[in-house]
């Protein structure tokens, strides 16, 4: 892409028999007078077009390459304020493909609603997760979930963390990070997703967080237990056993009762818990969540070996 004035139009002269129809015309006309709609130059060597536009805001547009025709574009009106990056160059597939849809990494930018990522692809494939949460700061989830799949084959959590930067009297930008969403959104190589290095974060500390997300984070590791190794197992059902109520709450608010069961196959409500949990399906109104508690909290109870008893006549 080569930007430029018009007053260098002749600089490029004798590049292309196309180019140099358009460039011919354009410097023996004046251009602002030109008729809407499109203007053939000299049969099929190039069209003109002019149109009204409107700049999209805030957003990341993909660079688009056309191999059959050269576009050289202007502004009549108005004006253009862009950003070009050196970064890498990832080609897609052919603009007229209209299934397709391209879509820049910060597309979620400022969506502080959004909830999950579904990523279409296996666990340990290169995708394009990793730019996508480092532009989402709020707490986010992204499953792997392959079509066609009855569950997620991973479930990650990415909670939220805020960016400070500060100018140092000598105007140098001091960035701080405060939370441990920005670690666990750099578990990334290459595209693909570091499990090990992600459940490492969890031990490292945990208090400063949202802990009914980080309730959330250990449950869907367990539930989804992707490359979980006993020790990280270990940590994360000890955390969801002191925070089931959280859980629980979320699942009823969301009427999860999928959720709710894979809760109880993990076996980590006590009594205590379960007679929480019931207040709380009782409060939400939800039977058949209230079921399901009362049904899971028999099972386990009943399950326990009775005390023998010895009686000792004399």
């Amino acid at each position: 892409m080569i930007y430029d004035t018009l007053n260098n139009l002749p600089n490029y002269l004798g590049m292309s028999d196309n180019l140099d129809a358009v460039i011919e015309f354009v410097m023996a006309r004046d251009i602002n007078n030109l008729p809407a709609g499109k203007t053939r130059i000299d049969g099929e060597k190039a069209v003109v077009t002019v149109s009204t536009v409107t700049p999209q805001v805030g957003g990341k547009v993909p660079f688009i390459r056309r191999d059959d025709h050269l576009t050289l574009e202007t502004d009549l009106e108005g004006s253009e304020l862009f950003e070009v990056s050196l970064g890498e160059f990832s080609p897609t597939k052919p603009t007229d493909e209209a299934a397709d849809l391209t879509v820049g990494s910060d597309v979620f930018l400022n969506c502080f609603a959004l909830a999950d990522l579904v990523v279409r692809a296996e666990p340990e494939a290169a995708t394009g997760l990793f730019a996508l949460v480092n532009n989402i700061t709020e707490a986010v989830r992204a499953l792997f979930w392959l079509p066609g799949e009855a569950a997620p084959r991973a479930g990650l959590w990415y909670p939220a963390y805020w960016e400070d930067v500060e100018e140092s009297p000598a105007h140098i930008l001091l960035h701080t990070f405060s939370g441990q969403g920005y670690h666990y959104r750099q578990c990334f190589l290459n595209g693909k997703f570091l499990c090990a290095e992600y459940d490492a974060i969890f031990p490292e500390g945990h208090a400063a967080e949202d802990r009914n997300i980080m309730a959330m984070l250990c449950f869907d590791r367990l539930r989804w237990p992707w490359n979980l190794t006993e020790g990280a197992k270990a940590a994360y059902t000890a955390f969801l056993k002191a925070n089931t109520g959280r859980v629980v709450a979320r699942l009823l608010k969301a009427q999860d009762l999928d959720g709710l069961k894979a809760l109880l196959a993990l076996d980590v409500l006590d009594a205590a818990a379960f007679a929480e949990a019931a207040q709380m399906a009782a409060k939400a109104d939800n039977a058949a969540a209230a079921a399901l508690l009362a049904d899971a909290e028999y099972t386990k109870l009943s399950a326990k070996p009775k005390k023998k008893r010895y009686d000792f006549d004399f």
